[in-house]
């Protein structure tokens, strides 16, 4: 729909300080109108669906409302956090390197029916200090 050309990848983060493992990412809806992200999933370079924004029930439907924000969150890096801090859990694909590659590496944002929303793709590393961001109006 045309309200979900306005939700972009604001931030990703490859394993931040402390290990590979511990990622983010955040998507916001930068336009007015709330937006069904209901089973929308985020997806690596191996086309893999890592993290879904999951209903809690079969008939709930989940909205992103305008300039609201939604969170990733390796369950390595929520274990960090306080509950509540993150909009889902994901557990990583690799023990060791986590879901996302730091190095280089691919990912889209995918709405329930697999259509890309958005998508981002780096070949420079990204180091434990660094992290994508996207201006809101971007």
């Amino acid at each position: 729909s045309a309200a979900s050309a306005d939700v972009r990848l604001t931030h990703v983060s490859a394993g931040v300080s402390g290990g590979a493992t511990k990622e983010f990412i955040v998507i916001k809806n930068v336009g007015e109108e709330p937006v069904d992200v209901t089973w929308w999933c985020l997806r690596n370079k191996a086309d893999i669906s890592f993290a879904c924004l999951e209903p809690a029930s079969g008939f709930e439907t989940l909205w992103l409302p305008g300039g609201g924000m939604a969170s990733f969150v390796s369950q390595q890096l929520a274990d960090t956090l306080p509950d509540g801090a993150f909009s889902a859990i994901y557990q990583t694909t690799s023990a060791s390197s986590g879901s996302l590659v730091g190095s280089s590496e691919s990912m889209r944002l995918v709405d329930g029916l697999g259509n890309t929303i958005d998508s981002h793709a780096w070949t420079t590393p990204l180091s434990a200090s660094m992290m994508f961001v996207r201006d809101d109006d971007a």
